[in-house]
């Protein structure tokens, strides 16, 4: 019941004349994905960090041993000047792949 301030009446409360309903959906995803981290910021910042990672001779060896293409990956970036020397992203040198193993 509640009080109608209009004329300060007390009325009982109808219940309305449709169900509303929700479904929730949670999902997660682990950061960075694969199919967007070249799209962002952050990928610069890595490929930096690989770059001089990937010129040691003791940390490539490990580094291979552990993600073997990824130096590779590295050089190709560098090669296409997807970041530049003060690890800005350049997203017009990149088109989104259709899938991962494009």
């Amino acid at each position: 019941n509640i009080t109608d301030p209009k004329d300060n009446k007390v009325k009982t409360c109808m219940p309305g004349c449709s169900d509303q309903n929700y479904n929730q959906l949670i999902s997660s995803s682990s950061y960075p994905g694969l199919d967007t981290i070249v799209h962002r910021q952050d990928f610069c910042y890595v490929v930096n960090k690989l770059k001089r990672s990937c010129q040691d001779p003791y940390k490539v060896y490990y580094i291979q041993e552990y993600y073997p293409d990824i130096c590779s990956g590295v050089r190709i970036a560098l090669q296409e000047s997807a970041c530049d020397t003060s690890l800005t992203w350049h997203k017009e040198l990149f088109e989104r792949n259709a899938t991962r193993n494009e």
